[in-house]
């Protein structure tokens, strides 16, 4: 089984082997996804991986509490924020990992994935992770890591696809929410 956590919500793939055991409707059996996470995460040579943020970091910080655990074998190679302000930063370099704020104002989308995929390619990454980055990537950046990003979507899609994901649950008054951990 691989547990993905969010706050307080945990979610599980079922691998092959268990295949017996429920799983959440529409999420692939662990078989049937294109990355092979074991790969990533207990490869001999740790890998690189990057966090795109957008805000407090408290995705980006549970990250790195694991990763100082030993619970996840990689290493967390830079930070990356589109927004000045994101205490995800202050994060970072409390952690001392190279962090970048790359504005995205009075550039074009392409522009500013260009300047973010840079920083990656500087940095030697190989997964990238969506932890609360609040932008819309685009094919040309999904092409440059296809099969190699991770979104950390606030809500359960995809009945609450937009950036409110929490409110977006509450105002629809569920009585349960949750998160979306997807490729």
């Amino acid at each position: 089984q691989i547990y993905f956590t969010c706050r307080h919500v945990s979610f599980r793939l079922w691998s092959k082997r268990t295949n017996s055991q429920p799983r959440a409707a529409g999420l692939p059996k662990l078989s049937q996804c294109k990355i092979n996470l074991r790969r990533i995460f207990m490869a001999k040579k740790q890998k690189n991986i990057a966090v795109l943020i957008s805000g407090n970091g408290t995705n980006l910080q549970s990250i790195i509490d694991h990763i100082k655990k030993g619970k996840l074998k990689c290493n967390l190679a830079v930070v990356i924020s589109n927004k000045a302000d994101a205490y995800g930063l202050k994060r970072a370099e409390k952690a001392k990992i190279p962090n970048y704020f790359i504005d995205h104002k009075d550039i074009s989308r392409e522009e500013h994935e260009k300047k973010i995929i840079e920083v990656l390619k500087k940095h030697n990454v190989d997964l990238v992770v969506l932890a609360g980055y609040m932008r819309i990537i685009t094919p040309y950046f999904i092409g440059q890591y296809k099969n190699r990003i991770i979104n950390i979507h606030p809500a359960i899609l995809p009945a609450f696809p937009g950036t409110d994901g929490y409110g977006d649950t509450f105002n629809y008054g569920c009585k349960v929410g949750g998160c979306t951990v997807h490729f």
